[in-house]
């Protein structure tokens, strides 16, 4: 079997991103076969132009562009680095951009200024009491302001 050689183009930013190898999933990684492994584009090419990933170390990306492999772009960190990275970046999803969330910023904002007990509330509202009560004292929907 023959092995197709990486392809990448650049893109307006500088990010190397690879058009010969696309991977399986739909989170924006490419994907390939190494000596009978499947690894991610962006470790391979951290580890072929920087050095060693130790374990339990995530490549992180400087552009958030899951598709770059610019070596330039990559940078070690833990997860909860890169989460940090993420959270300083403001691209987590949250409040109506979380694909599973009820309710609307709107009602949300509704909820905080509501009287009546937790129990009405998520009757109204078609949530659970504890959505409610998870509103109320600010553990969930913490961006959002009266």
């Amino acid at each position: 079997m023959q092995k197709r050689a990486l392809e990448f183009y650049m893109n307006y930013r500088g990010c190397w991103v690879c058009c010969s190898h696309r991977g399986r999933k739909r989170d924006g990684y490419s994907l390939f076969w190494n000596n009978g492994k499947m690894v991610q584009m962006h470790r391979y090419m951290y580890e072929k132009h920087i050095g060693k990933i130790p374990k339990g170390m995530c490549v992180c990306h400087k552009c958030d562009n899951p598709a770059c492999n610019n070596p330039d772009h990559l940078f070690l960190g833990t997860w909860a680095d890169n989460n940090k990275d993420m959270a300083n970046k403001e691209r987590q999803a949250k409040g109506n951009r979380i694909n599973t969330a009820v309710l609307t910023e709107d009602q949300v904002k509704e909820i905080y200024l509501a009287s009546g007990s937790q129990r009405t509330l998520a009757k109204i509202y078609g949530v659970s009491q504890t959505a409610i009560h998870y509103i109320k004292c600010r553990k969930s929907w913490k961006h959002l302001r009266n």
